[in-house]
């Protein structure tokens, strides 16, 4: 599962501020896994959720590790010390992830667009609004098929939470 990251607003600090977790946990792992095999069930989806829930609360409450390790590599960068943590391969997924996320839906209606940090990379913005999801994908153009294709995906994967969702109640 590619590294993927969110953004998740501050406003409860006196000046606000935003940090950025990984969306992906060892719940929501094992749930991708089992979706994609046509055995997730309800509980798998519940789990999923609690943990990211819980990954956002912790963040929400200053307790989450982007803004520490990011404020680590600007202050070695800075005195130009080289540290070698900083080569850890999970250190740079999370501070380099493939996909960047960002919920808009707290924008009075309107839309939030961000770029992604290396070509390579794509970025997402999305709003819930009801019973729609609206996405945004930030993309360079040698990326298009990818594109298309992680789209299909998503929307395969949508319809298949909705199946598991719709048999429980």
């Amino acid at each position: 599962i590619a590294p993927i990251s969110n953004f998740v607003d501050m406003r409860n600090y006196y000046e606000g501020r935003h940090d950025l977790i990984s969306s992906i946990t060892e719940e929501t792992k094992i749930f991708c896994k089992k979706l994609i095999s046509y055995q997730a069930q309800k509980r798998d989806l519940d789990l999923a959720v609690e943990s990211y829930i819980h990954r956002v609360a912790q963040s929400r409450n200053g307790e989450g590790i982007f803004a520490f390790w990011l404020g680590m590599l600007a202050m070695a960068k800075a005195q130009e010390i080289s540290v070698s943590l900083f080569n850890d391969e999970g250190i740079l997924s999370l501070l380099n992830p493939a996909i960047r996320s960002i919920d808009t839906g707290s924008q009075n209606g309107g839309q939030v667009i961000f770029v992604p940090d290396k070509k390579d990379n794509f970025s997402i913005s999305y709003t819930i609004r009801g019973q729609y999801l609206h996405c945004i994908f930030t993309h360079c153009r040698n990326k298009v098929y990818e594109i298309i294709k992680f789209t299909k995906a998503m929307s395969n994967a949508l319809k298949a939470i909705l199946l598991i969702l719709a048999e429980k109640n």
